[in-house]
Order: C-alpha cells, then sequence, then structure tokens
C-alpha cells in the first residue's frame, strides 16, 4: 500500500518533467553550461537539458512498470485500434536501424520505439497527473514570450525559453534567434492537454501570446483551436466579457507595432520571397517546403534516412509528420504513416480529447515536432486519453464535463 502511494504521488511528477523538459532546445544555457569554448566553437556541454528530460522519462517509466506490474497489466494495452498501429510504428522505427554502424546505433531505434510504446501504456495507467508539468512549461514559455516582445518590439519570437543560435559548418555564429514554432507547438499542445479549472486562462494566456509572437504557424493553429470552441459551443459568458477588452489590447499591441508581426504571416500565405526564412534568394517559404518535400520523396530510401529525434543536421527534414516518418523509415515508411495517421484520426473520433487531437493533427501539416521534438507527447497523450474513466476536454462548459464524467463512472 505504501509503495502504491508513493507511486501515485512522485512518478507521474518525474515522467511530466521528462516530457516538459525534453523539448527545451535553449541555445544561451547549452553554451553557459559549455567547457572547451573558442571563438569559433561553442564548447561541449555539460548540461543539456533535452538530455535530462529524457533521462528522467526513462528511469521514470522504466521504474514505474518494474514496480507497478499488476497496475499495468490490468489497465492493459488499451483498444486494439490504438496499440496495433503503436507497434508497426515501433517495429518500422527498428529496422532503420540496419542503416547505421555499429551494434549500438543500430538497435538505438527500436528502443526509442519501445521506450515510447511502455510510455504510451503508462500514460493510460497514470493519466492526467503526467501532463501537470507539461503546463507549468507552457506558462513558463508563454512568459518568456511576453518578456521577449516588451524587450524586443515588433520580432517574430519564440520567446526565451526556446533560444536558437545557428552556426555553419566551421562553428561560425551566423543567427541568434529564438524557435517560434516549436514554441508555438509546446504551448499549444501542452495548453490543449491541460484539464484543470485554471485552464481558460492558460489557454488564453497562450492564445494571446501566439499572435503577439507573430509565428505564422501559432497563429494558424491558435486560429484553428478558436474555431472548434465555436464549433463545439465550448464557451461561457465569462468567455465574452474577457474577449472584449484582450481583443482591444491585442489590436492597440499590433497597432503600436505597425501590425508587423502579421507581416511574416501574410507574405507566407502570399507566396512572396522570403530569403531569412528560405534560404534560398528569391524561394517562398511554403515553395521551399514543398521542394524539400519533393526531393526527400524522389529519393527514398528502402529503409529511409535512418530515424532521428533532434539531430537535424543529418539531413533536410520534412516539415510533415506522415511524410517525415516516409523519409526517416523508407519503404516501411509508409506504413508507418498510415498507422500514425490512424491512430490521430481514430483517437480524435473515438476519444474525449478533441482539441488535442486536433491540436496534433493541426501541428503536424506545417512542421516535424510532433514526431521530432515533441514526439513522447503524441505516445503519452495517445495513452492518457484511451485510458479508463478520462474525461471531456471541454474548457468552459464545465457542467457538461462534469456530466459526462458522472456519466462515465455510472
Amino acid at each position: 500500500m505504501a509503495m502504491g502511494m508513493n507511486t501515485n504521488k512522485w512518478y507521474p511528477s518525474i515522467i511530466g518533467a521528462g516530457l516538459a523538459l525534453g523539448p527545451i532546445h535553449n541555445s544561451f544555457l547549452t553554451e553557459l553550461t559549455s567547457i572547451n569554448a573558442t571563438k569559433y566553437y561553442p564548447g561541449d556541454p555539460y548540461f543539456f537539458i533535452p538530455t535530462f528530460g529524457y533521462i528522467l522519462l526513462i528511469l521514470g517509466i522504466g521504474f514505474f512498470v518494474l514496480n507497478n506490474w499488476i497496475r499495468v497489466h490490468k489497465v492493459g494495452l488499451g483498444p486494439s485500434q490504438i496499440y496495433i498501429p503503436l507497434l508497426i510504428i515501433v517495429i518500422a522505427m527498428g529496422l532503420t536501424g540496419i542503416t547505421e554502424n555499429g551494434l549500438g546505433a543500430r538497435l538505438a531505434p527500436l528502443f526509442s520505439g519501445v521506450a515510447f510504446f511502455t510510455l504510451y501504456v503508462v500514460g493510460r495507467v497514470l493519466g492526467k497527473s503526467i501532463l501537470f508539468p507539461m503546463a507549468i512549461g507552457a506558462f513558463i514559455a508563454i512568459l518568456g514570450i511576453f518578456a521577449y516582445s516588451v524587450v524586443n518590439p515588433g520580432v517574430i519570437n519564440g520567446g526565451y525559453l526556446f533560444i536558437s543560435h545557428i552556426y555553419d559548418d566551421n562553428w561560425i555564429l551566423l543567427k541568434k534567434g529564438t524557435n517560434y514554432d516549436i514554441s508555438a507547438g509546446y504551448i499549444l499542445l501542452a495548453t490543449s492537454v491541460f484539464i484543470h479549472r485554471y485552464r481558460p486562462i492558460l489557454i488564453v494566456l497562450g492564445l494571446i501570446a501566439m499572435i503577439i509572437s507573430g509565428s505564422p504557424e501559432g497563429i494558424f493553429a491558435g486560429g484553428i483551436f478558436c474555431l472548434v470552441i465555436i464549433i463545439r459551443k465550448d464557451w461561457h459568458k465569462k468567455l465574452l466579457y474577457a474577449a472584449i477588452p484582450i481583443a482591444i489590447l491585442i489590436s492597440l499591441w499590433l497597432s503600436i507595432n505597425n501590425f508587423t508581426l502579421l507581416n511574416y504571416t501574410k507574405q507566407i500565405i502570399t507566396f512572396k520571397p522570403l530569403i531569412a526564412a528560405s534560404g534560398l534568394p528569391g524561394e517562398d517559404v511554403i515553395g521551399y517546403r514543398m521542394n524539400v518535400i519533393k526531393k526527400a520523396l524522389i529519393n527514398i530510401k528502402p529503409f529511409g534516412e535512418g530515424y532521428n529525434l533532434t539531430n537535424f543536421g543529418k539531413m533536410q527534414n520534412v516539415h510533415n509528420v506522415p511524410l517525415v516518418l516516409i523519409q526517416q523509415m523508407g519503404y516501411i515508411g509508409i506504413l508507418a504513416a498510415l498507422a500514425w495517421l490512424w491512430v490521430a484520426i481514430y483517437c480524435l473520433i473515438k476519444t474525449k480529447w478533441r482539441y488535442a487531437w486536433i491540436m496534433i493533427l493541426t501541428l503536424s501539416i506545417w512542421d516535424h515536432f510532433i514526431w521530432t521534438q515533441l514526439g513522447p507527447w503524441f505516445w503519452v497523450i495517445a495513452g492518457i486519453s484511451s485510458g479508463p474513466f478520462i474525461i471531456s476536454d471541454r474548457i468552459f462548459r464545465i457542467k457538461k464535463r462534469r456530466y459526462e464524467y458522472k456519466k462515465a463512472l455510472g
């Protein structure tokens, strides 16, 4: 009994902290904690946030399964419509190891797949308690965007949490900035799964952050989020009271900055050339990404380019989740991509977490981070949303959500 109480208290926090820290790549902190740095080399970090996050994650799920096997067995693998496609993805990941050199490198993709599938199973057992640290991370990311926007008005940004420095092959610093794409995905996906009484506040702050950050993907996904709220009639009169002053404040902020934050999005949707975004003169962002897709799909290798979570220097990653699966895994990646889409659409229809799965699908259209940096989140959300006694993810219609919960309990 004591062990069960201890498990309930600490495992969700440890696993959740791993999930929250894993996607955070902060070049400033990495360089601050590096040794052997020179004028042309940023150094070797002795503390890397993603590595620390994945250590917590792997140790957390590993010890949880070992110490709570009876609970895991009792809850089970869930619907076959979910766990069988997930196993197909695991097998496809494992086969990409054929392209690597050395036994360790060949087995690493399979071990990653097994760890993610275990995370899915653990998510079914522990439920939404795992997700609280992710909400804390989202709140810090939102504050980072607000602070960065005040210090650097009119600049498209992802806040201070996702600082990114870009170097050339000779380790010469080319650009300092923030990764506004992953910041948008991190905030929107974390807030969409945060079932708590303070969730409406976090969501409103997150949507405001998307606008003042100027992130095209954030604005697009945030707009879809608002549209789904309207379609589901998931509102309350208090929302209207808050919406009017918020809209006025956002309009004032954008007008002060001459609406420059929206120009980038406008240029993208009008197919204007953006040299800084694509790196190629005279090419628009959408055209650039389509060329990357075309190049990758024309040159598909039997076992793909190899599974990779964060090493984007290894290849030009396709900015679309199903297609990046094919790029990384080759011919069997086609089956894995279909399995991934099946899980996402099935969970959208069959589970009660509509916002989470709408965000996963939306954020997967124009980028790859749902498979790469935020990859573990997909697996744990699949487990939690398909677990027993899961409640509705409605935001403002609290009474409706409580009714559905009581009905689930019988």
